[in-house]
């Protein structure tokens, strides 16, 4: 594992096959939709380019985006996502969240999904 021996490919090569498996993956799951798709904006690189992919892939009509606004600046994205909104020229919303108020859900998820596991 790990090893190299077995990737023929240039690195224009690569960069163009990941382009294109991630240009047909978003494109496939906005067009069998059977209802409006949007996307979440954390204000990051990774849904930054999601976003853009489905921008990209719903050339025609209302594109949404949506965020959530920390109050606590340590954790608030807030200028990075509406720069991006900006650019996909998206209808974007913005939910405000304050770390008291989905806390409590958060730990009862965290342990659901952590129950069972060793």
């Amino acid at each position: 594992a790990g090893t190299t021996d077995n990737f023929h490919l240039t690195l224009e090569e690569a960069t163009e096959g990941l382009r294109e498996k991630l240009c047909r993956a978003t494109r496939l799951r906005m067009l069998r939709a059977d209802v409006p798709v949007g996307s979440y904006l954390s204000g990051g690189l990774d849904s930054s380019l999601v976003a853009r992919l489905g921008r990209h892939a719903k050339e025609e009509g209302e594109f949404r985006t949506f965020s959530l606004r920390f109050e606590d600046p340590e954790f608030d994205e807030t200028s990075y996502q509406r720069a991006m909104a900006a650019t996909l020229d998206s209808r974007h919303e913005e939910l405000p969240c304050a770390p008291v108020q989905h806390q409590g859900r958060v730990d009862r998820r965290r342990s659901r999904r952590d129950a069972g596991r060793i």
